[in-house]
Formats: C-alpha cells, sequence, structure tokens
C-alpha cells in the first residue's frame, strides 16, 4: 500500500486553509457592509436623505408615531383632507373619539396601497377602518414607470416579500424591495450618489402636513381653471390608446382588500376629488373599463365602492388645480365625507346611494318648483346679462379674493363679485317672464346690503291698465357671503308675469350680490 506524499498533504491542507480562507474573508465582508449599512444608518447625513422626499420620510414618521390611528386614508398626493374636522365630524356622529392619518405619496398607486398594509398591521392595534381614493390614472397602462415602482425601493418592507409575490409582483421587484428594506444606503442611494458627485448637502425636509395631509395654497380662479384644464389634458393622454386596463394594479388592489379584510379591517373605497374640467374624463372606454373592473373587485368583497361625486363634491375654487384642494376645500370634503359617508359606515347605519342634495340641485320642497338653480353648464338659459359682473354667468363658489362662498344649492350661482375686478364688477342680470302662480317665491341671497345691490322681483302690469312694470320686492345681503333663505309673499300679483333681475351699480366694499334656487312655492 502506498503511502500518502507529502505532497499530497500540503495539497489538501492548502485546500482547506482556502475555503475557510474564503469563508472568514466573505463574513469579513458581510460584517463591514452591515456595519458600514449601520453606521451610514444613524448618520445625519442619512437622516437628511430620508427627510428630503415624502416617499422615504412617511413610513419613518408613521413608524415612529406614539398612537395607533383609528382612520387611515391611502391614495396619491390628492388625499387632502382636515384632521381636526375629520376627528370632530367622527366624534359627533360616533359618539367616541378616533384618530385619523393618511398614507399618501405622490402617484401613489395600487401597489403602493399594498405597500401600506404592512405598516398597519405593524401597530399594535391596526386601525378599524382605511378608506381608499382611487384617481383616474390608476388603473391604466399609461401610469408613469417611475410613479408605478417608486413605492418598491421605499415604502415596501422585507417582511412583506410573501404578500409581494402572491399579488403577483415580479421577481426583480421583490429582491429589490428587499434588499432597500435591509440596506439603508440602498433606499436612500440615489440622493447618496447626487451628494458623492455634486456635493453639498440634503434637500430640505418634505413637508408631511399635520397627520399626512398637507393642503394645497389658494390661487385665483383664472390660475386654478388653468390649472385644471391642464392637468384634464394630461390624464387624458393617460388613459387614450394606447393605454390599457393595468392588470397588475388591479391585482394589487384585490390583494390590498383581501389582506386588510383578512385581519379585520373595515374598508371602503372611492374615486378622489376632481374639479369640473377634469370629470369629461370619466367617459373615456379605457376609464370606465377599468373603474368597472375596480368595482366588480370590491363588489366580490362586499367592500363599498363610492364614486367622488356620489359622496362629498366641493366647488371648483376650493382646488388649487384640477384635483388638489385647497386649505378650505380640505375642511369642506372632511366635513362632508366623515357626516354623510364615514359615520354612517361605521354605524352601520345605509350608506349614501346618490348625491347629496346639500352639494347638488334638491328635488323642490312639496307645493314648490324651482325656476332657477343656474346648473346649466354654461349659461342660464333665457337670462339677459349686462355689464362685466357677468362676463362668465355662472360660477362655482368663491371669486378670486372673495371670501368663502356657503349656503348655496349644487354647483353653481349668480355671483357679481369677479376673479378680475372684485367688487369693481357691475352689471344687470334679467331673468325670463313667468307665471306667478303660487303665494311664495322662496329664493338664497347673500352679499352687500347697499342701495346698489339688490335682487329685485319686478312685475307686469294688471290686464287693462296702463302698459308698464312694478318692482314689488327686493332682497339684499347682509355684508356676508352665506346665502340665506328669503321668501316673499307674492299672492297680491297672482296670474300675473314677472321677472328676477339682479342689480349691481356698487364699485366698493361688498358691492357685489350673489343668487340662487329660485323657487315658486304654495
Amino acid at each position: 500500500m502506498t503511502e500518502p506524499s507529502n505532497t499530497d498533504d500540503a495539497r489538501r491542507s492548502t485546500r482547506r486553509m482556502t475555503g475557510r480562507g474564503l469563508l472568514l474573508a466573505l463574513a469579513v465582508t458581510v460584517a463591514t457592509v452591515v456595519g458600514a449599512n449601520a453606521v451610514f444608518a444613524g448618520s445625519e447625513i442619512a437622516r437628511g436623505l430620508r427627510d428630503e422626499a415624502r416617499y422615504t420620510a412617511l413610513p419613518a414618521a408613521f413608524e415612529a408615531l406614539p398612537w395607533d390611528p383609528d382612520v387611515v386614508f391611502m391614495g396619491d398626493s390628492r388625499v387632502i383632507l382636515d384632521p381636526a374636522d375629520l376627528e370632530a365630524e367622527l366624534a359627533r356622529g360616533l359618539g367616541r373619539p378616533l384618530r385619523v392619518y393618511s398614507l399618501n405619496v405622490p402617484g401613489g398607486p395600487p401597489i403602493a396601497h399594498l405597500g401600506w398594509t404592512g405598516y398597519l398591521l405593524d401597530r399594535a392595534r391596526p386601525p378599524e377602518l382605511v378608506v381608499i381614493l382611487l384617481s383616474e390614472f390608476m388603473f391604466g397602462t399609461g401610469l408613469d414607470v417611475t410613479l408605478s415602482r417608486e413605492s418598491v425601493p421605499s415604502v415596501w418592507q422585507a417582511a412583506d416579500a410573501p404578500t409581494a409575490l402572491l399579488a403577483g409582483m415580479p421577481v426583480e421587484d421583490v429582491l429589490t424591495a428587499v434588499m432597500c428594506d435591509s440596506f439603508t444606503a440602498l433606499r436612500l442611494r440615489r440622493g447618496a450618489l447626487r451628494l458623492l458627485f455634486d456635493g453639498g448637502d440634503p434637500r430640505p425636509a418634505a413637508e408631511l402636513g399635520v397627520q399626512g395631509f398637507h393642503p394645497s395654497a389658494r390661487v385665483d380662479a383664472r390660475t386654478q381653471h388653468a390649472r385644471a384644464l391642464g392637468r384634464a389634458a394630461a390624464y387624458k393622454k393617460e388613459l387614450s390608446p394606447p393605454a390599457e386596463v393595468n392588470e397588475e394594479q388591479l391585482a394589487y388592489f384585490a390583494a390590498t382588500l383581501d389582506r386588510l379584510q383578512g385581519a379585520g379591517v373595515k374598508v371602503l373605497v372611492s374615486t378622489s376629488p376632481a374639479s369640473t374640467p377634469l370629470r369629461p374624463n370619466h367617459d373615456l372606454p379605457l376609464y370606465r373599463a377599468s373603474f368597472a373592473r375596480a368595482r366588480a373587485i370590491a363588489a366580490e368583497r362586499g367592500v363599498p365602492f363610492y364614486a367622488y361625486e356620489d359622496t362629498a363634491t366641493v366647488a371648483d375654487p376650493y382646488f388649487s388645480d384640477g384635483d388638489h384642494l385647497t386649505a378650505e376645500g380640505a375642511r369642506r370634503y372632511s366635513v362632508q365625507l366623515a357626516r354623510d359617508v364615514l359615520v354612517p359606515f361605521l354605524a352601520g347605519r345605509p350608506a349614501p346611494t346618490g348625491r347629496p342634495e346639500r352639494w347638488f340641485p334638491a328635488a323642490p320642497a312639496p307645493g314648490c318648483r324651482v325656476l332657477f338653480d343656474f346648473e346649466e353648464t354654461q349659461v342660464a338659459p333665457g337670462w339677459t346679462f349686462t355689464g362685466d359682473a357677468f362676463r362668465e354667468p355662472l360660477v362655482t363658489g368663491a371669486q378670486g379674493p372673495q371670501q368663502d362662498v356657503t349656503g348655496y344649492g349644487g354647483l353653481q350661482l349668480l355671483n357679481t363679485h369677479t376673479a378680475w375686478r372684485a367688487d369693481a364688477a357691475t352689471g344687470t342680470a334679467t331673468s325670463p317672464p313667468f307665471a306667478l302662480d303660487r303665494d311664495q317665491l322662496r329664493l338664497k341671497v347673500a352679499g352687500g346690503d347697499g342701495e346698489g345691490v339688490r335682487v329685485e322681483l319686478v312685475v307686469t302690469a294688471a290686464e287693462g291698465a296702463e302698459a308698464g312694470e312694478e318692482v314689488v320686492r327686493v332682497a339684499r345681503g347682509h355684508r356676508d357671503e352665506h346665502l340665506a333663505p328669503v321668501t316673499w309673499d307674492v299672492a297680491p300679483w297672482r296670474g300675473r308675469t314677472a321677472h328676477v333681475r339682479v342689480i349691481d351699480s356698487e364699485r366698493g366694499p361688498w358691492g357685489h350680490v350673489l343668487l340662487d334656487d329660485v323657487e315658486a312655492c304654495d
């Protein structure tokens, strides 16, 4: 038998040492990477880079939240509500305090919503209700690639990899999410590379707002309308061929509902706020097809799905563009949504099935018929206008620097305060003639109380009398912008023909008048 040579022993020893050396080198490398990542993660630079983008700052802020929210809103940057008003209305309607929070990021499609569920279910006490607000572009393949993937390296957590795979997320995206959640340096790599090559400091911290809600500043009516038209055109392009239904985002939407309901969390879905110029996009074939699919997914799971127009609607001046609410718009939307949708849902009462009459024309009261409610798209049929106060006869609320307008029905009203001349605009509006066949006229009036701003009822001469007209009733505002109800007794002139005339001949403070909802009543 041949004995092993010294050369063979040396070779085996070298192989053993080489194997041990590789393992040792690997261990040292991993330890170095982990240690370096830990040092970087705790640095001021890392905190600055994390806070400069909402996609990375909001998850950290939510994880650090010292209390568990009861109601959470998820969506994109359109999710703008007032937390104080939401909480006040919920407490008033339910008799118990509830805290709210918003997890919204720019673009924020369903892939982000599903990522957020991990944060919600990691809380000591998951929320009682999650409200998902869906925007019109979310279920089309025209969705910007960056927005559709932005949440993968920033919002998603490594522990949620199985959820991602089951929802159909591509393996490469899942690996990206795991690595970025495991290594802060990877999550913040874009900012870190920017500092490495360009120098300087992290950018200012992103504005997270109060409890995740950050309203937009109010702008003048012309700017708002121009911005709205621009956004409407951009969304229309995203929803037009060659764009198709986005099956991937629909799958994430279904998985989000399943995961929340599986954890015992109530879910409610609505389309997000949109001003008038954006609403024609809702008739585009892709929008109708994709949202029909989304509604079906929700219906299969017993999840209520509302259209924004059917729940809580605010007028166009309370948007800063086409779909971002101002602070006052957020307040109005919050109160309406909480009072008429969230409270009934949480209390187990019937949910709204149509447009609430506070924001849309209501059926007239018994014994009344509507004469003028100004809900026509552009003009008031049969009315005649003079002067620059009526360059745009029908408006949707406050104009220019005007205070917030309240008390009107539907979406539109007559308003002589203009965006371009404010109180300096003057003019006259005259209604078409109508028969006085009831004993009362009811209307809503606001604005100034001066002699030169008023609403008149003008009655034609009685049959057989000398031809002419007579002003028989006058109404004025009370130096505020709340349209208050006015009732005129017109029984003495029943059977005659009349018309309503709006006069604004004043150019100074409170030199304007507002009118809406003129009805003839028994």
